[in-house]
């Protein structure tokens, strides 16, 4: 299973700046949501039509499904359709919420935004991570402290990579107990807000 160490690892991408950022609201960010609603509830109904099966069907569905079991010795993934088998793709005490993976082709890299999320009213620190494969091993590229200071679901757009692939945009939102319960948490970088945020990153790919 892949461990995260709490110090930085050298990895092919070592680095990150924030460039610049923009955040989105009124009109535009109700086009943008109204496109995630639909791809949401899209997912929700394939989901759901595992409620109508037999649990004879369900057990028959489900073992076509195969789950990263770990890795063997020399590192090869293991896969498993036995679901009390099934191990962490990244494994960090107190460290991993919400996750996303945006597949880098000029690099031949996965990237993984993790945010810790914890405690969910109090600010949240972000981590890259960066593996030539999904099941890893994963190491660390940078870890923003109280990045938004609030900031959750941060992804990379894999549509918005540069040509180059040192450019991209991160996107997030930020700030949400800002007006609800009063925090005045900073807007850090500047733009972050509870709105969509994206902040133009750039790579220092060695």
């Amino acid at each position: 299973m892949s461990s995260v160490p709490a110090s930085q690892t050298r990895a092919v991408v070592q680095g990150l700046v924030i460039i610049a950022g923009v955040a989105l609201g009124g009109w535009a960010l109700y086009q943008l949501a109204a496109v995630v609603l639909v791809l949401i509830f899209a997912g929700l109904f394939a989901r759901s039509t595992m409620v109508w099966l037999s649990e004879a069907d369900r057990a028959e569905a489900l073992a076509l499904d195969e789950f990263f079991g770990g890795h063997t010795t020399q590192g090869e993934p293991i896969w498993t359709s036995d679901f009390s088998r099934i191990k962490p793709l990244i494994e960090w005490n107190g460290r991993v919420g919400h996750a996303t993976m945006t597949y880098h082709p000029a690099l031949k890299k996965y990237l993984l935004c993790v945010t810790d999320g914890w405690p969910t009213i109090s600010t949240m620190n972000t981590y890259i991570l960066e593996s030539g494969t999904i099941t890893g091993p994963w190491k660390l590229v940078t870890f923003m402290e109280k990045f938004g200071a609030q900031g959750y679901f941060v992804n990379i757009p894999s549509k918005f990579i540069s040509s180059s692939g040192t450019s991209m945009w991160l996107c997030y939102s930020a700030n949400f107990t800002n007006p609800y319960l009063g925090t005045n948490f900073p807007a850090d970088p500047p733009g972050s807000k509870y709105a969509m945020c994206l902040q133009e990153i750039e790579l220092d790919v060695v």
